[in-house]
């Protein structure tokens, strides 16, 4: 044979061994090259969950709630139809973790969210968890008066039914805020902000109750925040005063002990 001859018989001889090895190779890129795709795809909408959605319970978090909420308001603003916030939050909740552990009461949370959830979807709502034991169900629709109070009557009652947890009955109320727009804030936050001050509110007169909010209620939250600033301030500037006040038995006329009372001399309000 020439040489020609014996390169091209090796040449063809190594083209029928090495192709099937070449071809597999080649396969096997491409399926990396896939697999790496839908791994990037997958992780990328974990992300997107994650960002979006509560770890816990699944709903919308507190960022996805306000996304969802501005649209919202772009979408009424022409229509002039109402929006509605109701903020939740659970009364003494913190007495289920103290008592049953904190795993019981991420069930009860999440027990709690899919209720919430289930009456969000059927008033073509939104549930969210905000934060703890704070959730808010949002009502992009236009909803009547008569309409808001059955829905929340029948969010109380969805709460308050009784839950089995680790063999024992636990039951829990809640404090409802309203907020609507336009009539309490225009933006998203503001709505939002609103609707967990009339939160506030009715859990601070009693709890398993709702409010309305009212403009008040900023003004009132924004003295009390002040007055706490200005009592920190004044323990440190030596504005507090200390007094006696002896109690006396009135039929010996025998002092049997003493109050003790602070006068803070404010430099503004006396």
């Amino acid at each position: 044979l020439s040489l020609f001859g014996m390169f091209l018989t090796l040449f063809l001889e190594a083209l029928f061994i090495f192709r099937p090895l070449l071809l597999n190779l080649f396969r096997r890129e491409q399926q990396y090259h896939q697999l790496l795709t839908e791994m990037e795809s997958e992780i990328s909408d974990r992300i997107h969950f994650i960002a979006f959605h509560d770890p816990l319970t699944e709903l919308p978090n507190r960022l996805s709630l306000l996304e969802r909420i501005k649209t919202a308001i772009q979408a009424v603003e022409q229509s002039q139809n109402h929006l509605v916030v109701i903020s939740i939050g659970l009364d003494r909740f913190k007495d289920i973790n103290n008592s049953l552990g904190h795993d019981q009461g991420d069930d009860f949370l999440v027990a709690i969210a899919n209720r919430l959830d289930t009456t969000a979807h059927e008033h073509n709502g939104v549930a969210a968890r905000i934060t703890g034991d704070e959730f808010v169900l949002f009502l992009n629709n236009k909803v009547k008066t008569l309409d808001l109070m059955r829905i929340l009557r029948q969010l109380k009652l969805s709460i308050i039914q009784p839950l089995e947890l680790n063999k024992r009955t636990v039951q829990i109320g809640a404090s409802l805020g309203i907020a609507v727009f336009p009539d309490d804030g225009v933006q998203a936050e503001e709505l939002l902000l609103h609707a967990n001050q009339a939160m506030r509110v009715a859990k601070t007169d009693g709890g398993n109750g709702f409010r309305f909010f009212q403009p008040t209620m900023t003004v009132n939250m924004a003295c009390k925040m002040k007055l706490e600033q200005e009592l920190r301030l004044a323990i440190i500037s030596n504005q507090l005063e200390l007094f006696y006040q002896p109690k006396i038995r009135l039929t010996t006329g025998e002092i049997t002990g003493v109050e003790a009372l602070i006068r803070w001399h404010h430099p503004e309000e006396g």
